[in-house]
């Protein structure tokens, strides 16, 4: 599956240094569980991984992992994020489809053809920045780049991720400024949380991954508040050796 990982393009700097459902056909009525879906490819992208963070807290811009290599050289340092935000989906549509052969080689496909992955823009609309990773510049529009396995329903993800409302998001940011690339989320996929009135939030895709055999991501709790996630981005810097 590391084919899905590079079309996923999560995390893909610290899953690659660090490693570290029923599906809805094409067409199928009825309206989609986006975390049910979602839970298929992050967890085929996180099944490489060998780092948990600690927390969410551990997933926050202010956290830094390093991890160094022979003669204490540096091969990566990063955060698991560089922005988190609440808001919530504003539209969707499907921006590319892939077949992948055996040696990672791809080719593009249109949109209603058979395809193993299809990547899904989505607007975003930010209602609060709850962290900002040092030199990291919020766009006024923000696009979120998601992957979904290529017999899933892609639009009807999509909406059912509009409909969800308050959403809470950690955000990588693009590889590039281009147009053609969007923030990926973090960890795999997986910081999409759902944000209550109450200010209680819930991200079922780490919930869905913690009650599988994997057991990936066993230490980041699934269920945060906004004033706990507030408290803690407003927290000094850290630095993590790994």
């Amino acid at each position: 599956m590391n084919r899905f990982i590079r079309a996923a393009a999560t995390t893909a700097l610290i899953a690659t240094f660090l490693s570290g459902c029923s599906i809805a056909q094409p067409g199928m009525p009825g309206k989609a569980d986006p975390f049910k879906e979602l839970a298929s490819i992050t967890a085929s992208s996180a099944g490489s991984w060998t780092m948990d963070p600690p927390s969410l807290a551990g997933a926050l811009p202010n956290t830094t992992y390093t991890l160094y290599g022979e003669g204490k050289k540096v091969i990566v340092s990063a955060p698991l994020s560089h922005l988190v935000l609440t808001g919530h989906f504003t539209s969707s549509e499907v921006f590319s489809s892939a077949s992948w052969a055996d040696d990672d080689s791809s080719k593009q496909l249109g949109e209603n053809e058979p395809a193993d992955t299809r990547i899904l823009h989505l607007g975003f609309a930010t209602n609060e920045v709850i962290a900002q990773g040092d030199g990291i510049t919020q766009p006024d529009h923000i696009v979120v780049s998601l992957t979904v396995m290529g017999d899933q329903d892609a639009n009807a993800i999509g909406q059912s991720l509009i409909d969800i409302g308050e959403t809470v998001l950690f955000l990588e940011k693009p590889y590039a400024p281009s147009k053609d690339d969007g923030w990926s989320v973090s960890l795999a996929g997986a910081l999409i949380g759902r944000l209550d009135p109450s200010g209680n939030i819930t991200f079922p895709i780490l919930s869905r991954l913690q009650q599988s055999s994997s057991g990936t991501f066993g230490h980041v709790e699934d269920t945060t508040t906004l004033s706990i996630l507030r408290n803690a981005a407003a927290k000094p810097n850290v630095d993590v050796s790994l």
